[in-house]
């Protein structure tokens, strides 16, 4: 404790008496505060007398009082003039660099210097030149001190990559020079210091995974750690002094400078990018929900090494499914819900891209969902998913041509069988078809009851497909009309219902609505009257023999002809083949392509070359041309329903999902917050807009 001009000050760490010359000039030093000078009132806390080499010897009495205060008061005033703190950091660095050269008493306060200026940098490091003297005299610190490495201790990364700490230079010189491999901690440090290896988004906004998922992947790779040979150049520092009173300090040691190698930089740059890669999609999801870090749809994008698919959110989810299917084998579930529990209370509905991430994730689990983006898109129009037990190894992880024209079969069929819900014949019979005639794997077949099981729960749609029909030869309409038929009458009987939905079908199909009534005509079936005295009832038909590859319609039944009953009549049959059906389908892959493209949902087609692309437009914040497109059309207005989003990203070539991701990471690159928020509406972040758009 020391007085000085009526202030009294505790915590040492300062120069004080009547004389003492600097090093470089024999000046009194800028440091040393001298209790003879005067200090007055009222105090420059603006600093306007301090100048730019300031000195307590030579500032104002006003400025002292200024400087004094700042002492008394904990020397940690955030706003107080930069060069007040310079004045008491000259103190700090003669005693590192003149009274701790020599071994003495003096070395003793090191790690005490050091604290305090660690100290210093928390509260003014903000500031480049002090942030730069302070880090630099670090370094002289540690060369003074004499360095001992600590395998899980290297120098910690603040976010500056400039300068070096001394301390991690000379600890990979130390591990080279030994033949020691480099620990983790210390490569990763290496890697976050090193000026050619720049980290994007992942890297900043997933800090702790990216951590764990190098530090997984640098022990798979290097063992023990890299091991980096020695080179000739050795490690040296030169310390420009901030104090106008010291000599600048030249350090040479007997380490090897490895820092920046070319061969370890690049491995080094190589691993910190392949992780920084794998963490993306997790990061995009992060960087459109923020805070939605323990959601099973967050988790579930993480690399395998670090997610935890047992316990945490993907095991809550994994038991969440488990129990729908705890009495059955399949379980029908709203698709908010599913929504819901897997990202919780994040989203409502997911899109196709998240869908698929689910899916993929259950099926490892041995869980089927229909319907499955990955399998075929679109998909039916429902509200509802359905989940299925299956084993893991029988869940394909792509749909095969045959599975894609059952699926659009199964689709068109159901509306047929959906018209006589008192029937189980007909699903079982459109199943058991489909599977022997397209020869389907077990997996396809269980996702194909799962996928009958889902259309049992929902009114499947036959309208806005006419277009889409047109474009199918007339033999492969005809094969549809038929194979439909013969859904409806698989049970033995076709109802009033499954007529009316035929002839709908028929007519979509454009053909002839009659042939309904002469199928049934050339096995003397009357398929299209009701019964006597008006009745809806069903008629009559002969019941299929499964497996026989023919399927017979009996007789016509004339209820005003008793002739026409009588039980002795032998029914001629109609052959239809589902081998014959099977090969026809199989015949070209256009066929499959051409009956995927009926169920779009009565999706809005985008209208061509709606917008004009201006190729001579500059780029927006390093978007591509049709990224940067879609960007100045979004900012055309403050509000777009995702289906008007959707369009304009079909007239420029751009995936919805895809485009949004791009454009809210260039976003986030530029300015740290989203431009494109919500999910329908979608609204624009104008302050983000306008910055992207300078």
């Amino acid at each position: 404790m020391v007085d000085v001009g009526g202030f009294r000050i505790f915590g040492g760490l300062l120069y004080f008496g009547p004389a003492m010359p600097g090093q470089a000039n024999g000046e009194p030093d800028p440091a040393l505060i001298d209790p003879r000078l005067a200090v007055r009132y009222p105090a420059d806390r603006a600093g306007a007398g301090l100048g730019y080499w300031p000195s307590y010897s030579r500032i104002p009495a006003a400025s002292r009082a200024a400087y004094l205060e700042w002492l008394v008061a904990g020397r940690n005033h955030p706003n107080i003039p930069i060069g007040y703190v310079f004045l008491y950091f000259y103190g700090l660095e003669r005693r590192v660099i003149v009274d701790c050269r020599e071994p003495g008493p003096a070395r003793a306060e090191l790690s005490l210097i050091r604290a305090e200026i660690e100290r210093l940098l928390a509260i003014y490091g903000g500031t480049s030149s002090f942030g730069s003297y302070a880090r630099n005299l670090l370094g002289v610190l540690d060369f003074v001190a004499g360095l001992h490495i600590d395998d899980d201790a290297p120098p910690v990364f603040s976010g500056e990559k400039w300068p070096v700490p001394f301390s991690l230079r000379a600890g990979l010189g130390q591990y080279s020079r030994s033949g020691a491999p480099v620990p983790v901690k210390w490569a990763l440090a290496w890697a976050r210091f090193h000026p050619e290896i720049y980290p994007r988004t992942p890297a900043i906004r997933c800090r702790p995974e990216f951590e764990r998922l190098f530090a997984l992947r640098y022990a798979a790779r290097f063992g023990a750690g890299l091991r980096v040979a020695p080179n000739k150049t050795l490690l040296s520092l030169e310390y420009r002094a901030a104090s106008s009173a010291l000599r600048t300090v030249s350090l040479q040691t007997d380490v090897p400078d490895v820092f920046q190698l070319a061969v370890p930089s690049r491995k080094l740059a190589a691993l910190a990018e392949e992780c920084t890669e794998a963490l993306d999609a997790y990061s995009r999801w992060l960087g459109r929900f923020p805070g939605s870090e323990d959601t099973p749809a967050a988790v579930a994008l993480l690399p395998p090494e670090i997610a935890d698919t047992d316990g945490g959110p993907l095991g809550r989810f994994l038991g969440w499914a488990a129990d729908h299917l705890r009495s059955n084998d399949c379980a029908l579930v709203d698709s908010a819900a599913l929504a819901g529990a897997w990202a919780a209370g994040v989203k409502t509905k997911l899109s196709p891209q998240e869908t698929g991430v689910l899916c993929r994730f259950l099926a490892e689990h041995g869980i089927g969902v229909e319907p499955d983006p990955r399998f075929v898109s679109p998909g039916p129009s429902t509200e509802s998913y359905v989940l299925f037990r299956a084993d893991s190894s029988a869940l394909e992880t792509a749909a095969s041509e045959q599975y894609a024209a059952a699926a659009v079969l199964v689709q068109l069929s159901a509306a047929v069988a959906a018209a006589d819900p008192s029937s189980g014949a007909e699903q079982e019979y459109l199943v058991d078809h489909l599977g022997t005639g397209l020869g389907l794997s077990p997996g396809e077949l269980r996702r194909l009851r799962a996928r009958l099981e889902l259309l049992s729960g929902d009114q499947v749609k036959l309208t806005g497909l006419t277009a889409q029909l047109a474009e199918l030869s007339p033999e492969q309409r005809d094969l549809i009309a038929r194979f439909c038929l013969e859904v409806a009458a698989a049970d033995g009987s076709v109802a009033p219902g499954e007529i009316k939905v035929l002839t709908k079908i028929y007519k979509l199909l454009g053909v002839p609505t009659d042939r309904i009534t002469a199928a049934g005509r050339a096995g003397g079936a009357s398929v299209t009257r009701p019964l006597a005295g008006g009745s809806d009832g069903p008629i009559p038909l002969l019941p299929a023999q499964r497996g026989s590859g023919r399927h017979a319609l009996p007789r016509s039944t004339d209820v005003s002809d008793p002739a026409t009953t009588s039980a002795a009549t032998v029914p001629p049959t109609v052959a239809l083949d589902p081998a014959a059906i099977a090969a026809k389908l199989a015949e070209s892959s256009q066929v499959g392509a051409l009956l995927n493209a009926i169920f779009a949902d009565d999706a809005k087609q985008p209208e061509p070359s709606a917008i004009v692309r201006r190729d001579d437009s500059p780029p927006i914040a390093g978007l591509d041309g049709a990224h940067s497109e879609l960007l100045r059309e979004l900012a055309t207005r403050g509000r777009w329903s995702r289906g008007g989003m959707e369009d304009l990203c079909a007239r420029l070539g751009l995936l919805p999902d895809g485009a949004l991701d791009t454009l809210n990471d260039a976003a986030l690159d530029r300015t740290g917050d989203p431009v494109v928020e919500g999910e329908d509406p979608l609204t624009i972040n104008d302050d983000t807009l306008q910055e992207m758009l300078r």
